[in-house]
This record gives structure tokens, sequence and C-alpha cells, in this order.
């Protein structure tokens, strides 16, 4: 799995915020958007998860997820791009 923020001190020298509850979450992470993929394996749907964030104004946060497996965490785009899903795909089969 690609791990979102495994270099972010590396890269920016800041941290990424510790949480502990998930209402803390709520606090740093804006409005999520969901988008399902036509893209099923097993009859398990790609499902991205996109949210704004503290931490990533720019790029925001994104889950790509296979049912519920989360298979890439990082930025917003990586979770509702078609070549990425594919991609993934590719790696599975």
């Amino acid at each position: 799995m690609n791990l979102y923020g495994s270099n972010y001190r590396e890269d920016t020298g800041l941290e990424l915020p510790t949480i502990n509850a998930p209402e803390e979450l709520k606090q740093i992470v804006g409005d999520i958007e969901i988008s399902i993929h036509q893209r099923v394996i097993d009859d398990r749907p790609y499902i991205g998860i996109l949210a704004n964030c503290a931490w990533e104004r720019e790029h925001g946060l994104g889950w790509l997820m296979l049912g519920r497996e989360v298979r890439i965490m990082a930025d917003a785009q990586m979770a509702m791009t078609k070549y990425v899903v594919d991609g993934d795909a590719k790696k599975i089969k």
C-alpha cells in the first residue's frame, strides 16, 4: 500500500497531526466526497474517498479502496483518477 505522508516530514519539515479520537479528525478533515468507479474485481468495487484537510490544502487527501481494503492513501486526485484505478487493478491480476 502506498502510504500518504510516509515522507511528509522529510519533504516538508512538518509533522502530520496526531489523531487520538474520531472527533479530532473531524476538526482537521473537511467535507468528504465518494466516487464509485466502474472497475470491479471479485465483486468488489473500487471506491475513491476524497477530503480537504488542514495539512494539505492544495491537494487534499484521498483513499482508493477495493471493497473494504485500502489500496492507496495519497492526495485526492489519486482516489478519483481512472488510470490510477486501472494501474492498481493490473497489480492484482
